[in-house]
């Protein structure tokens, strides 16, 4: 059983994906979480977070 599926960077830009998870999803009673497709295109804005924050800890 699968409580939540939480779906983010680039696979969440994948169009089919964000047509069929939804139907899937409350087919099995799962919670779907798709982040906006606007943040969706890579991992970049995440790497760059955690430079920053390893960084800010003098660790970079």
């Amino acid at each position: 059983e699968i409580p939540l599926l939480a779906v983010s960077g680039g696979v969440a830009a994948n169009r089919l994906l964000r047509r069929e998870l939804p139907a899937w999803a409350a087919r099995r009673g799962v919670d779907l979480r798709l982040v906006p497709l606007e943040w969706s295109g890579d991992n970049a804005a995440m790497i760059a977070h955690a430079a920053l924050l390893r960084h800010r800890r003098g660790q970079a």
